[in-house]
């Protein structure tokens, strides 16, 4: 299921006030989904689903944060405090531009904020994509 989208290159890449909403329904098969925000190769933002496989005992559920510097991926974020998404169900997940950070609400419930690595300006995100094991059904941008 890939689905890319590129900034209207008058926006200046994903700046406040803007915000992106994915609305989507993972398979019940499925096991991971990414929302991406990307600067021409390298992923400014890495939004990344895994849910619990349970053929894997040591798989588990999580929502992975990341980013890449020099097409290398850097430290990755895993710290929440629930797990908002279950497959089948459909959810809404928005990207808030905030200067330096990503904001993202699951359900309208603020559930992680992600700072941009030094030297990553939002201004020059061109492109937004969605893959994985879901049916995205609507995808919004709002300026």
């Amino acid at each position: 299921m890939p689905f890319s989208w590129v900034f209207p290159v008058e926006l200046s890449g994903f700046v406040s006030p803007q915000s992106i909403r994915f609305t989507l329904t993972p398979f019940l098969s499925g096991s991971r989904i990414t929302c991406n925000l990307l600067a021409k190769e390298e992923y400014f933002f890495h939004f990344r689903v895994d849910f619990h496989n349970q053929q894997d005992k040591a798989s588990e559920d999580a929502v992975v944060r990341g980013s890449t510097k020099n097409l290398i991926w850097q430290k990755e974020e895993r710290a929440i405090s629930r797990f908002p998404f279950s497959k089948g169900i459909t959810c809404d997940i928005l990207f808030i531009a905030y200067g330096s950070t990503v904001a993202v609400d699951v359900d309208g419930v603020p559930f992680v904020t992600f700072k941009y690595r030094d030297g990553d300006d939002p201004k020059f995100i061109d492109r937004v994509t969605v893959n994985g094991d879901c049916v995205l059904h609507r995808f919004t941008h709002t300026v």
